[in-house]
């Protein structure tokens, strides 16, 4: 079924020609570049998924990473829907499951969710600056510290070109946020005999929708997997690198969230730093967690500019590209500064853009029977 309708659109426009591909990255930087973008968005949060959800979490966490891996698979899968060629983005997809409405739509939340998560990170690396300068006695506008952020996430972001080049900043990503668990964990560990008496369920019904629904956001890596398999030397590794990505991130969540809960129960705080004990450590973990935000934003940006640059042409004009760039950054850096409510925000958009428009429309795309039967019914009931 999407054959058939690739062909009748234009595979001219969608696809490109595999060896046209410019495969120069490794295994490892696709690898650090899915951890660096992932781990960071649920680690500090995950002690506070496990309190709304009891110790049933753990099982959500394994659930959210399978089901992100088969999505992740499925989503390469239907890119190389014929031998030879390769469809360019994953609004391709869309046009190809739905013609240019679908494409229309879902480059819209594609779009959003990497421009929105870029924002965030901008916008709560800001926060930490200020919050930590304050502490401290520095009083310093939090607009400036987040004019400060953006301007950090813009040298990376403008002066590299595709996701291989981004990788560097991935590892450093992944080393903070590793960094961080061990002191998060270890500093808690050793508060435990400080706590009273603390309530753990094994299941907490109420809360069980929130904690799935937040698990579930924090495997959200959708929106850069179509150009990190791209950059792959070796494409049929995709699967087995994503496998253990996923997989590295699911042990970073369960450290994370199961010692959280474990010492703190239904006390714990979002994030977890804000119920640890003040240290210098808690303060290493704050600073190198900030690190990581700055680091992941350009992965989310790099992706985006990776297809808007193709769609206007300039993606081989150096000045162009890097004054598109920079004001890129400049309009983000300007809606985390004044955009009142933006988490609450990027949260909404977040729940439809990474979860039901990606299972739509790879059911869509890859399935005759529901693109003729159920589909119409699902996207009616949705």
């Amino acid at each position: 079924m999407l054959r058939d309708k690739v062909d009748k659109i234009s595979p001219k426009e969608l696809s490109v020609s595999i060896d046209e591909l410019p495969r120069e990255g490794s295994n490892f930087s696709a690898f650090f570049n899915v951890v660096c973008l992932i781990a960071g968005a649920g680690t500090l949060g995950m002690p506070d998924s496990f309190k709304s959800g009891g110790w049933i979490s753990i099982g959500f966490i394994f659930l959210s990473g399978l089901a992100s891996w088969y999505t992740g698979t499925l989503i390469i899968e239907c890119l190389y829907y014929r031998p030879g060629s390769r469809l360019q983005d994953y609004p391709s997809i869309g046009e190809a499951a739905f013609g240019i409405a679908g494409r229309r739509v879902l480059m819209t939340f594609h779009y959003a969710i990497m421009l929105g998560v870029a924002t965030l990170f901008i916008m709560l690396s800001g926060q930490n600056l200020q919050s930590f300068s304050s502490d401290r006695g520095f009083e310093i506008n939090e607009r400036i510290w987040i004019a400060i952020a953006g301007s950090c996430v813009l040298i990376p972001y403008a002066t590299t070109k595709s996701m291989k080049e981004v990788a560097g900043m991935s590892v450093i990503g992944v080393a903070t946020t590793v960094i961080t668990v061990i002191i998060s964990c270890t500093v808690g560990l050793l508060d435990f005999k400080n706590q009273g008496v603390i309530n753990r369920e094994l299941i907490n019904w109420v809360g069980i929708p929130t904690s799935l629904a937040t698990i579930g956001f924090s495997f959200g890596g959708t929106v850069i997997y179509t150009h990190v398999e791209a950059s792959m030397r070796h494409p049929k590794m995709w699967p087995y690198v994503l496998a253990m990505a996923l997989g590295s991130v699911s042990i970073l969540y369960l450290l994370m969230g199961s010692t959280g809960y474990l010492v703190y129960g239904d006390k714990v705080l979002n994030p977890i730093l804000n119920s640890l004990p003040s240290s210098i450590a808690v303060d290493i973990a704050f600073i190198i967690i900030t690190l990581h935000l700055v680091a992941t934003a350009p992965l989310p940006l790099t992706s985006f500019s990776l297809e808007f640059e193709r769609l206007l042409k300039i993606e081989d004009a150096v000045l162009v590209r890097v004054c598109t760039r920079v004001l890129i950054v400049t309009m983000l850096t300007l809606i985390a500064a004044f955009l009142p409510y933006f988490g609450k925000f990027m949260a909404l958009v977040g729940a439809l853009s990474n979860w039901y428009w990606s299972i739509l429309l790879l059911y869509y795309a890859t399935s005759s029977y529901l693109v003729g039967e159920i589909a119409p019914c699902i996207l009616t009931f949705l």
